[in-house]
Order: C-alpha cells, then sequence, then structure tokens
C-alpha cells in the first residue's frame, strides 16, 4: 500500500505483480466546501466483509469469523458516527 494523498488516495499492489498498482480514492471534503468524489469508508468495510464471508465459505476458520466480527463492529461504529454528526448538524461539512 503506497499513500499517494494522505488519507484521500491510496495505491494499492496487485498481488502476483506488485509493480501494478489499483487506485483507491475516497470522498475528500475541503473547507471551503468543494467535495472531490470517491468512495467511503463504509463501502470499503462492506466489501471487504463480503469478501471475508465468501473466503470463510470456501474455506472456514476461526481467523475468518473474527475478522468478520470486527469488520461488522467497525461498520456499524461508521454507521453510529454519521447518525450522530446528521443529528448535530455537521454531517457533509467540514466540522468536527
Amino acid at each position: 500500500m503506497k499513500v499517494l494523498e494522505t488519507g484521500h488516495r491510496y495505491g494499492l499492489a496487485n498481488m502476483d505483480n506488485p509493480s501494478i498498482i489499483q487506485e483507491l480514492s475516497f470522498i475528500n471534503m475541503l473547507p471551503d466546501g468543494t467535495r472531490i468524489d470517491g468512495t467511503t469508508n463504509e463501502e470499503v468495510m462492506t466489501m471487504l466483509i463480503d469478501r471475508m464471508e465468501y473466503l470463510n465459505s470456501k474455506f472456514p476458520c476461526y481467523d475468518n469469523e473474527i475478522t468478520i466480527i470486527g469488520l461488522k463492529l467497525a461498520l456499524k461504529a461508521q454507521f453510529h458516527r454519521t447518525e450522530d454528526r446528521i443529528k448535530r448538524g455537521v454531517e457533509g461539512k467540514h466540522l468536527a
């Protein structure tokens, strides 16, 4: 993994050929209100849960189960964070 832009863009190496990089970009809310499109933490976690559940269906093991539980807990925490930000009126704004 290579950080291309801290907090927003990452280069992920391919398994068999690490010189081939796939870019993953996250949404970027600039202080002036400009929004640069990208994905969200929640989308990536949801994708990882799906992948781990698939792998666990093929090669079940305790470590996969713990990983799935951890990812689901992290996803739930992010949804809780978003709900809290909505209630406080700061969701979608460059505010804490």
